[in-house]
């Protein structure tokens, strides 16, 4: 919706409330771009424009607040919802907590898409019972230490394997194998 057409929408929706004879939930029997087709608790059916604060695409068999009467419908809120909320922006956008911290939560998931995402922080903490990596090409720089503690560790190579250090050191408390066609020391 844009700004001239939520203006609009805006001020019918205030002169509506002065002259509004129903307010209550209505469901919601389909939906386009900024109005919604409901129906009221009487079950008469009537067209809603959309005046809510944020923008919201409406899904059938939600239950919407709308107010209204002879000057038409507004919905101006959200009771039930299925359908999706977007905030949408032009240009950059900035999030930010001053003195505080930034929480997002889903019961369903989270999902980030970008061509390029960059974190920066002084500690990055994952906890999860499962974390998957697909990727073509990964590369890591540690300037000091990496440090694995683990049940069991195993790496699976389709190709070379290849490890360089200026001294390596394999311990075990049990047995050590190495299996191959052929082994070269030294």
């Amino acid at each position: 919706m844009d700004t001239m057409t939520a203006e609009k929408t805006k001020t019918r929706a205030a002169e509506a409330l002065s002259h509004a004879s129903f307010l209550g939930p209505c469901e919601v029997l389909g939906a386009a771009a900024s109005s919604v087709r409901v129906r009221m608790p009487s079950g008469k059916e009537a067209t809603a424009d959309l005046a809510l604060a944020f923008p919201y695409r409406a899904a059938r068999g939600d239950v919407l607040l709308v107010i209204g009467g002879a000057s038409g419908y507004y919905v101006i809120g959200v009771l039930r919802g299925q359908g999706r909320a977007t905030l949408e922006f032009q240009g950059d956008v900035e999030l930010r907590s001053v003195g505080g911290k930034v929480e997002i939560s889903a019961d369903k998931g989270i999902a980030l898409s970008s061509s390029s995402i960059d974190i920066g922080a002084e500690k990055v903490r994952v906890i999860a019972e499962a974390v998957t990596e697909s990727v073509t090409t990964m590369f890591t720089r540690v300037r000091e230490v990496v440090t694995v503690h683990a049940g069991e560790a195993r790496q699976i190579v389709r190709g070379q394997w290849f490890s360089q250090s200026k001294r390596a050191q394999v311990q075990t408390e049990d047995a050590f194998a190495i299996n191959g066609r052929q082994i070269h020391l030294g």
